[in-house]
């Protein structure tokens, strides 16, 4: 709310602002691992914004600790495996944060 100095401050839309302070906000953000800090190499990262805060320490998941193997079944015609393919980084980061709300924690 503008205070009574600015000459607008009588202006009917502010008495219509529903004006809710975000003391407890939270600002989580998970720098891209392959991002070099580089102009024009740049790689993007997340951020998370709550109003309601975390509930604990968010989590950033880029690099896999273990390996994910995916394997591709056979090929229509043929008795053998296709291989598989092996995930061992992702190209952005996951994010990973409790939110308390109501109670619980999403």
């Amino acid at each position: 709310m503008p205070d009574r100095s600015k000459r607008y401050h009588r202006k009917v839309i502010f008495d219509r602002l529903k004006i809710t302070p975000y003391d407890d906000a939270a600002l989580a953000f998970a720098p891209n691992a392959a991002d070099t800090g580089l102009p024009g190499d740049r790689r993007p990262g997340l951020a998370i914004l709550s109003r309601n805060g975390c509930a604990e320490e968010p989590e950033i998941i880029q690099d896999l600790g273990t390996p994910l193997v995916i394997p591709f079944g056979a090929l229509r015609g043929s008795d053998g495996d296709a291989g598989a393919f092996t995930l061992r980084r992702l190209s952005r980061p996951i994010l990973k944060a409790r939110i308390p709300m109501g109670g619980a924690a999403l």
